[in-house]
């Protein structure tokens, strides 16, 4: 929702404002405002604080990561909306992979959020971000997207004791 970004003060042609007094019916007076005016201002009232504040509770939302699939606030370059996505590894034995099924979500473009994506090792409980590439030691925890699946693969040396992965993706039906 697009907000009102031009209000304009009321201007007066001189420093002060001039008030009629006038008579009700009922006995009471009104008064009414016969300044003359260089510029016309905006009112301002609760229907613009309300969207304000509405605009304002909305982004101020906490971020939510679930088990179950939400679409995202953000939108990806090619204008389609984000999904969101994050799935428990559980445990993936040293040399071997755990396979995370994705057929159901009709993913287009795909990304891992490395962020938010994190595996705890049989290594002293150590927790490392996805993918988790260490050559030199030959301990490395890769993710690998096929059409259908996430593969979560361990190296020989070392095993997954527990871990998240989170994927954010566009989807062919948008």
């Amino acid at each position: 929702m697009a907000l009102k970004d031009d209000y304009k003060d009321f201007i007066s042609k001189t420093e002060d404002k001039k008030y009629e007094i006038r008579e009700n019916v009922d006995g009471t007076h009104s008064l009414i405002d016969v300044t003359e005016y260089a510029q016309v201002g905006d009112n301002f009232g609760a229907g613009d604080i309300n969207k304000i504040t509405t605009t304002v509770n909305e982004v101020s939302k906490p971020v939510v990561y679930t088990l179950n699939e939400q679409r995202i606030k953000e939108t990806w370059i090619d204008g389609k909306p984000l999904y969101r996505m994050t799935y428990d590894i559980g445990t993936v034995p040293a040399g071997g992979q755990r396979q995370i099924a994705i057929n159901t979500l009709n993913i287009d473009t795909f990304f891992i959020n490395t962020g938010k994506s994190q595996v705890v090792t049989n290594m002293n409980n150590q927790t490392f971000p996805l993918p988790a590439i260490n050559t030199e030691a030959n301990r490395n925890i890769d993710v690998l997207r096929t059409n259908n699946s996430l593969f979560i693969r361990c190296s020989a040396s070392i095993a997954v004791v527990s871990g998240f992965v989170t994927i954010e993706y566009t989807k062919t039906t948008d």
